[in-house]
């Protein structure tokens, strides 16, 4: 809703000159402005990749009940793995959506004359409701990952990731595969040197990162939910648009509803996997660094606050 908000609004708001034609007059709608579409691009491609995370979540909810053998182990397992990753992951990202969201509008979206600011507010509680995300990191860390015979649920999520990829080869461009890889190759890293800190005993390690760890998870489950969003979505935008480029494109987009739709599908897939899931290996060299402040700090060291 906050994102939808912010898109009408930026179709509305007239602020500066075209920045594709600075000599044309008069002003034009921010929505023109690159930095506002980027804030849009990311906006909708988190909304998309919760949405589509949920939704095979659930998906697997239905298969493990209903299905038997070894489709209802896996879909269990992958409900126990993906559940923790969800509410964390979705609940953290609702409060950059809507913050985000507040950008576009401005100052403006501080005021309670629009609603951005109260979705921002009612956003927050959703982190601590329902088992804190601290909680449900650790949980995901130790007994969905660390304490699982074999890693049983992290092997079937990895198998899912390979068929995903498998599939995308020969219908997405190859840097949009190739990045997911290389993710899922740097978070085989991280597990395994958690598992080493782990047989060491250095359990306070492992929990001062169980936050960073799925907030790392979350990002590569929703670069795998947009390489497969891509798999099926290119084939539909190029039957819609064919080979029309320039304005041709622009008035095909205009005059037809469903290419739009699937052409910012396509967009937005390809601006999380090359704009925003780049980050993930920022978290993930962060884990592997194996800093231990957190384990060190004691509580005289957090100075300033007075005591009781």
């Amino acid at each position: 809703s906050a994102y939808l908000h912010a898109l009408a609004y930026a179709r509305e708001r007239l602020q500066g000159s075209d920045p594709a034609d600075p000599s044309a007059k008069g002003q034009v709608p921010i929505i023109r402005h690159p930095d506002v579409r980027r804030m849009l691009l990311r906006m909708r491609s988190y909304v998309e990749g919760m949405r589509m995370l949920a939704y095979y979540t659930a998906l697997q909810i239905d298969t493990a009940r209903h299905a038997t053998g070894s489709e209802a182990a896996e879909a269990g397992s992958l409900v126990d793995f993906l559940i923790p990753i969800c509410k964390a992951g979705c609940t953290d990202s609702a409060l950059y959506v809507t913050s985000e969201a507040v950008q576009v509008y401005g100052g403006y979206g501080y005021c309670s004359d629009y609603p951005v600011e109260r979705y921002l507010r009612d956003a927050k509680i959703t982190a601590i409701y329902e088992g804190t995300n601290g909680i449900q990191s650790m949980d995901l860390t130790m007994r969905k990952i660390l304490m699982n015979p074999e890693q049983f649920n992290f092997t079937v999520w990895k198998k899912r990731v390979a068929e995903t990829v498998a599939k995308a080869k020969g219908v997405v461009e190859d840097r949009y595969i190739t990045i997911v890889e290389k993710g899922m190759a740097r978070l085989d890293e991280v597990i395994e040197s958690l598992k080493a800190d782990m047989a060491g005993g250095r359990f306070l390690n492992i929990f001062a990162n169980a936050t960073p760890l799925q907030q790392a998870m979350f990002m590569m489950s929703l670069a795998w939910m947009h390489l497969w969003s891509l798999t099926l979505c290119i084939p539909k935008m190029k039957s819609l648009v064919g080979d029309a480029k320039g304005e041709d494109r622009e008035k095909l987009l205009n005059d037809n509803a469903e290419a739009a739709y699937y052409s910012g599908k396509v967009l937005s897939s390809q601006f999380y996997l090359g704009a925003e899931f780049p980050k993930f290996f920022g978290r993930a060299d962060a884990i592997l660094f194996g800093e231990t402040s957190p384990v060190k700090a004691s509580d005289a060291v957090f100075t300033g606050a007075p005591l009781e």
